[in-house]
């Protein structure tokens, strides 16, 4: 398997060579343009100044081609830079300021051009020596129009290609030690980017094995920090929800067992009959069907939970009366509160609010938290159940005026496995579960609580 950092590396130094090169490229290319232009504006200035000085002098004087070639050599004094040569309409060279008079006439495109009408350059290499040369040529002209000579202007390029040479050979230098500078950054973050990959990679196996204690290193507050950062707050809520887990698993056997054994004593007291007193087998069937009521919620819950972790647990919608619903509800635990000395008060702001949803879930939903606020309620306090149709949605308050709950656990109440400090707290997953089914229907449970003063649970549902 290829890994990352040759990838990266080699990606990067591809990306930076390319575009170094492309650099260069168009560096020499502005270099060698640099320099031959200077050449070719010294060698136009020359034909210039030499052509319109001996033009105009002409005019005034009669010359033959050999008189104005000689008046022209003459005067020219540039040392060994550049070479005049002055030729005829063939193309001969007959007068040249280097005093060698090569003998092939001249075939350049630059004379041809010239001859023309138009001053014109030619670059190429001397067809005896090699060395590369740069030449521009014009005529010279009577007043009348016809040509006298053609003016030949070579100069060679022998130091502009030196320096040309040179600048390409620093600058492969220069590309040479950005790519090793490159080279090194480029270990170097790759490195920071590896390291804490490798250390998510090691920490995840060890998580996948059941360890949560491990955690992932991070020195940077960058994206790999924040990754590093969320699998560790990931591990760390796992690692709560493994220990609520084990809490309730204790939990939940303590709840079984406490029913089981009261409904296994009394079933075989009752079995063992000699009652004198009928009360007391009415007494020890009420403690039974308690209990099995008891085991019953349980066991619900624990089947809700589980459809709900498995994806399995579906809503069946309808339209239906809530009103009706909460009324109902309301009726079926009122014996129960005037038990507990708790008055239920139903306030309805809003006849006949029907709604689309399921009906047992939502009905199972308000059964819970009204069960909770007569539980946590102390006797001659009441429980207010208040309903309410708004534009957009429908909203179910229970509010209790019982113990309450502090901050830390009002944060963590709909958590699964989450039991609070009283004893009266049940299995941790009934506000869970009801928190789920009304996310379930588009809608949310809202807890607001305090301790003394009682907790507020609103349903939201849209309609």
């Amino acid at each position: 398997m290829q890994g990352i950092k040759k990838r990266w590396v080699r990606t990067y130094l591809l990306i930076v060579m390319g575009v170094a090169l492309v650099i260069l490229f168009a560096f020499l290319l502005t270099v060698r343009s640099f320099y031959y232009n200077y050449v070719y504006r010294g060698l136009e200035n020359y034909l210039s100044v030499t052509t319109g000085f001996y033009e105009k002098y002409l005019q005034q004087n009669q010359y033959s081609f050999d008189e104005v070639a000689q008046l022209i050599v003459r005067d020219f004094e540039s040392g060994d830079l550049v070479e005049l040569q002055v030729l005829d309409l063939e193309g001969v060279i007959h007068y040249s300021s280097a005093g060698f008079i090569p003998e092939a006439p001249v075939q350049t495109e630059d004379y041809s051009e010239a001859l023309a009408g138009e001053p014109s350059k030619w670059i190429g290499r001397n067809p005896e020596t090699g060395e590369r040369l740069m030449a521009i040529t014009g005529t010279i002209r009577r007043q009348e129009g016809s040509t006298i000579a053609a003016i030949r202007y070579v100069s060679s390029l022998t130091y502009a290609d030196a320096m040309i040479y040179r600048a390409a050979v620093y600058s492969l230098f220069a590309v040479g030690v950005i790519l090793v500078l490159m080279l090194i950054t480029s270990e170097s973050f790759s490195r920071s980017i590896l390291t804490p990959i490798r250390n998510i990679i090691r920490v995840s196996k060890r998580m996948a094995e059941g360890d949560l204690s491990e955690r992932i290193p991070y020195h940077y507050k960058d994206e790999i920090g924040e990754l590093c950062e969320t699998i560790n707050y990931m591990a760390d809520q796992l690692q709560k929800s493994e220990v609520m887990k084990n809490e309730f698993i204790s939990s939940i056997s303590h709840e079984i067992r406490t029913p089981l054994t009261a409904i296994t004593g009394w079933g075989e007291t009752i079995l063992t009959g000699g009652f004198e007193d009928m009360s007391q087998v009415e007494r020890g069937l009420g403690v039974i069907m308690r209990e099995t009521e008891r085991l019953s919620v349980m066991v619900t819950e624990l089947l809700d939970f589980s459809r709900i972790e498995s994806g399995r647990f579906t809503l069946y919608l309808e339209v239906f009366r809530l009103d009706q619903e909460l009324a109902e509800i309301i009726e079926m635990y009122k014996p129960r509160a005037e038990k507990e000395g708790v008055q239920i008060e139903f306030v309805l702001k809003s006849e006949e609010v029907f709604l689309e949803g399921d009906s047992n879930r939502l009905k199972q939903v308000v059964i819970n938290l009204l069960d909770n606020a007569i539980k946590f309620s102390l006797p001659g306090k009441r429980v207010t159940v208040h309903l309410e149709e708004l534009e957009d949605e429908v909203v179910i308050t229970i509010a209790d005026q019982g113990i309450g709950m502090s901050k830390e656990e009002l944060k963590h109440a709909k958590d699964k496995f989450y039991k609070g400090t009283s004893k009266k707290s049940g299995s941790g997953l009934g506000l869970a579960i009801c928190d789920e089914i009304v996310e379930l229907h588009g809608g949310k449970l809202v807890l607001d609580s305090a301790p003394g003063k009682g907790t507020t649970a609103a349903i939201h549902l849209r309609r």
